[in-house]
């Protein structure tokens, strides 16, 4: 058996490749001086289901992580020691509220999530009463939006208390109390 401090790795020192838990021992020599090479240090107490992190100097000392998987497989950022309540759960506790940032390119205050490839993200965000809002643009250039598609390959959508949309755009209410509003801007040169 080899060991590594008093630590088994499995297996025995044998003149060949690593195989079935065995290892060589020029494997050995490699893996001591190029990667068995520092020490690593951490909290002295951790949350359950927390990533291991480590900080960005020296890349040797672990970190308190703000995310989580727990035993389900739900992936939570930002949560802290909460529990995710989903596949996807994200939480951000310095979001100050307000519409999307209408220029610039830094990280806006009022964005919970992003989606994003090459250029093009695709922002969640809330105002502080909670109404939320989703906004597609360039992630370089907040001037720049782009326009959203709901089922660009066919299917209805439904808003409100909706459990299966009965025509292409199907809005519904339990109280029948809501009005449907039109309205746009006069403009010229389109």
């Amino acid at each position: 058996m080899a060991y590594i401090g008093n630590q088994p790795i499995g297996g025995t020192l044998t003149g060949g490749n690593i195989l079935d838990g065995s290892i060589s021992s020029s494997d050995l020599d490699v893996a001591l001086s190029n990667t068995i090479n520092g020490k690593v240090t951490g909290p002295a107490s951790s949350t359950d289901n927390t990533l291991l992190r480590f900080d960005g100097t020296t890349g040797k000392i672990a970190q308190a992580s703000t995310v989580t998987v727990d035993d389900n497989g739900n992936l939570g950022v930002g949560l802290g020691a909460g529990t995710p309540q989903s596949r996807l759960h994200v939480w951000t506790e310095s979001m100050s509220g307000g519409g999307p940032a209408t220029s610039g390119s830094a990280a806006d205050p009022n964005c919970m999530a992003r989606l994003s490839a090459a250029t093009v993200a695709m922002d969640f965000g809330a105002y502080a009463s909670g109404v939320q809002w989703i906004q597609t643009r360039s992630k370089e250039n907040y001037t720049n939006n782009f326009s959203l598609i709901l089922n660009p390959n066919g299917g209805a959508v439904g808003i409100g208390n909706v459990s299966a949309p009965a025509s292409l755009l199907h809005l519904e209410t339990p109280t029948l109390t809501w009005a449907l509003t039109f309205s746009s801007v006069l403009q010229t040169g389109r």
